[in-house]
């Protein structure tokens, strides 16, 4: 961002997250990790910290939300700061498909500096995916320079479009794990074609679905913000709900506050937050990136 450039960070999100939490902590912030909060504490109008799943409590002058919008205000909030354009985005659609929503990702070992980052393959022959045929592969090609692989290494990861509900119903009849591999196997042999001999390459295999972003992340059905619609579409340049009606001192941060996706959205949302918390508070704000 400091450069002008907000695209993939090197190191991945993992990278990105600790270097927010290596600047944190140096400004004497404290993080409390495997620590879920199931309620936000209001008190005369005003968000006054957090409760946690264990029943602790912690205090706060002001509380920012980073987590999915629908657990925060229709779970954390009972639903009770709702405007009627947010009440319409949360309660009245939740789609069951996400665009990303399945990635399977491939650890080679395979040199692919010489790659392009990004391949869209079309089949001789389709795959199977979700029950769907699949004729062409999207695929993002990351080698070692991106510190995602050793070196000489590399990943290649192909998304998919994906239903909730169908990875669902895997799992409650016991075919989840059987289908990741069965997928996994057929994007394998897909690439041969365009990557020959990868098929003795592949070091480490990865199958996230939206069941496994639910997992990490607690979004909603493991989704990421989902696109507006017909009324909403103002949201797409204004932004959903950074702070709500009725409610000081409480504010949203990342994707789900702006209804846009990607890490580089998150951050320029939390420097949003900040820079009015600054300007409500009367202080300068400073956002100098450290050499």
């Amino acid at each position: 961002m400091d450069h002008g450039d907000l695209g993939w960070p090197i190191g991945g999100s993992l990278a990105f997250a600790r270097n927010l939490e290596r600047q944190y902590r140096a400004l004497g912030g404290e993080v409390r990790y495997r620590s879920g909060a199931s309620k936000v504490l209001v008190e005369g109008g005003r968000a006054v910290g957090v409760r946690l799943d264990d029943g602790s409590e912690l205090r706060a002058d002001i509380v920012v939300s980073a987590c999915d919008g629908r657990s925060t205000l229709l779970g954390m909030l009972d639903g009770r700061y709702l405007d009627e354009l947010q009440r319409q985005y949360y309660e009245e659609w939740a789609p069951d498909r996400q665009e990303l929503g399945l990635q399977v990702a491939l650890g080679v070992d395979r040199d692919l500096s010489e790659e392009p980052h990004a391949l869209s393959l079309f089949l001789p022959s389709p795959i199977m995916v979700e029950g769907q045929e699949r004729e062409r592969l999207d695929l993002e090609l990351y080698p070692s320079s991106t510190g995602l692989a050793p070196p000489g290494k590399g990943v290649i990861k192909a998304t998919f479009p994906s239903s909730y509900a169908y990875w669902a119903a895997l799992r409650a009849s016991g075919g989840y794990d059987e289908e990741k591999a069965k997928i996994a196997r057929a994007v394998v042999a897909a690439l041969e074609a365009r990557f020959p001999g990868l098929g003795g390459q592949v070091e480490v295999t990865d199958v996230c679905t939206l069941l496994t972003a639910e997992r990490y992340t607690s979004n909603y059905h493991g989704l990421q913000a989902w696109p507006a619609r017909n009324e909403q579409r103002r949201i797409s340049s204004q932004g959903l709900s950074r702070t709500l009606p009725g409610l000081k001192n409480f504010y949203m941060a990342g994707q789900w506050a702006e209804a846009t996706i990607g890490i580089h959205t998150a951050a320029v949302s939390a420097r949003r937050v900040v820079k009015q918390c600054c300007r409500e508070d009367g202080k300068p704000f400073v956002g100098d990136v450290k050499k």
